[in-house]
């Protein structure tokens, strides 16, 4: 069984404690076979909106959720945010890889494959 760590950004508004993620469910249910990793910082914003003129405060919110999603056992890091993808690979610890969800999306289609082959 794959595990895999799925790193939502939710609005203020709409943030609870459920356990599903929205696309977490997805990424089980799919041909994926991937398991969401329910760790601490799951939710926590990676600091997106301030890397530009706060570097060290970002990167310190960066490496925060990689090294809890990595305490858990997080295989790595699925973002549905362009701008964390972006920050998280930038400003994080590289403790685990971090990939933009179509990424896993393009791979669960074949698309991955069929590109490497052409």
């Amino acid at each position: 069984m794959s595990f895999f760590c799925f790193f939502f950004q939710a609005e203020d508004g709409i943030r609870d404690f459920c356990l599903s993620r929205g696309l977490g469910d997805v990424y089980r249910d799919s041909a994926l076979g991937a398991e969401p990793v329910i760790y601490p910082y799951r939710n926590e914003c990676c600091g997106g909106y301030i890397s530009l003129k706060e570097k060290e405060m970002a990167q310190n919110m960066c490496e925060k959720i990689m090294d809890s999603a990595k305490g858990f056992e997080a295989d790595m890091l699925i973002t549905a945010c362009p701008l964390c993808k972006y920050n998280l690979c930038r400003n994080g610890n590289n403790s685990i890889p971090v990939y933009y969800f179509t990424e896993l999306l393009a791979e669960a289609l074949g698309v991955k494959e069929a590109k490497e082959e052409a």
